[in-house]
């Protein structure tokens, strides 16, 4: 169990439902972490990912009949902290991203802070993240 509360994250949400962006963005701000962007469409959110710094984001699995997978891929390889999220229930997730953090819509504050921490402990955790994160931290 964490000895401080999770606080300041920069995160990048994507979901092709503005009304759903807008929600989302405020709860995270409620939790005391910071919307880097709200994303809508696949190619801005891919902009997005690949030159800011992120330190998690939250991506809707369906985005307007394409997949948010791209976003995840260049987010994985930059150490990032990934969580889908989906109305549909997690069987829409891929065979690459089967094990990833996932939420159910609509969402709840307390499942949403949850799993915000379970999944940025356990990214934070793998090896190969500590010196990239420690390097990344100087960017903020």
């Amino acid at each position: 169990m964490r000895d401080t509360p999770l606080v300041g994250l920069r995160i990048l949400i994507v979901d092709d439902e503005v009304l759903v962006l807008m929600e989302l963005a405020d709860m995270l701000a409620d939790l005391g972490h910071i919307v880097v962007a709200s994303e809508n469409r696949l190619e801005s959110a891919l902009a997005i990912a690949r030159t800011e710094p992120i330190d998690m984001a939250i991506l809707d699995i369906n985005l307007r009949g394409l997949t948010s997978f791209p976003v995840a891929q260049v987010l994985r390889r930059r150490g990032v902290a990934v969580i889908f999220a989906s109305g549909y229930g997690p069987s829409g997730l891929n065979e690459e991203f089967r094990e990833a953090h996932f939420l159910s819509k609509p969402y709840c504050m307390d499942t949403l802070g949850a799993m915000v921490v379970k999944a940025h402990d356990a990214m934070s955790a793998l090896p190969s993240n500590r010196k990239l994160r420690h390097s990344q931290n100087h960017l903020h």
